[in-house]
């Protein structure tokens, strides 16, 4: 799917902190967005991937305390890209998804977004947001083209974690790990076609990926 879903012109968005914001809030799951927003960090240059994932593994995983230098010196975290190498292009989705899959007692899985065989439609998307609101033991983490959702000139690609979604609305609430930029949040068609764009360093669409502590 080439590019499908470029619109370089940013997308509605809705502060988490606005009163609009707040009431798309979901009661049902405020102790899972307490928990991603007390382990929340900054990313570090280049390392929104890294981030989004500390951020999940922390709340999966409370007695690793991990940060963004010790993610990288688990077991094999390291042979997939190095951390020189992410503070400079970052990971794509695979390299991230294969990264996780290091750790113990996880798994991760990546679905990327678009309309071809073997990509993920926005109604898979759906179900997937609505099945992690339900599993204490999941988390997910989207990779979009921050263009795409937020308009030309803003970076490239982005990952971050799921915050919230509401179902009633078909939004999606991001915690945004790049330090002074605000959560918030996005139609799902929208995230969805911020998804469903090329990555130019691995030549295929972008996704989400599903983490899931195993045996919880």
């Amino acid at each position: 799917m080439a590019q499908a879903g470029v619109h370089f012109r940013a997308k509605p968005v809705t502060e988490v902190d606005s009163a609009e914001g707040q009431a798309l809030l979901c009661s049902d799951s405020a102790e899972s967005r307490a928990l991603l927003h007390a382990n929340w960090i900054p990313q570090r240059k280049a390392h929104c991937g890294c981030a989004s994932s500390v951020v999940v593994l922390n709340t999966l995983f409370p007695e690793k305390r991990l940060t963004q230098d010790s993610f990288f010196r688990h077991e094999g975290v390291a042979g997939v890209v190095p951390q020189t190498e992410v503070f400079v292009v970052g990971y794509t989705l695979d390299q991230l998804a294969d990264a996780l899959n290091r750790f113990p007692s996880l798994s991760a899985s990546a679905f990327r977004a678009g309309d071809e065989n073997g990509e993920y439609s926005s109604d898979q998307f759906r179900v997937a947001l609505a099945q992690h609101r339900q599993d204490r033991s999941a988390r997910i983490i989207l990779n979009f083209s921050a263009r795409s959702l937020r308009g030309a000139g803003i970076g490239g690609g982005h990952f971050t974690p799921v915050w919230d979604f509401n179902a009633r609305h078909d939004r999606v609430l991001i915690l945004e790990v790049c330090n002074g930029r605000k959560s918030g949040w996005y139609a799902l068609k929208d995230m969805w076609h911020a998804m469903a764009c090329v990555d130019d360093i691995s030549a295929r669409n972008r996704g989400w990926i599903v983490l899931r502590r195993e045996n919880a």
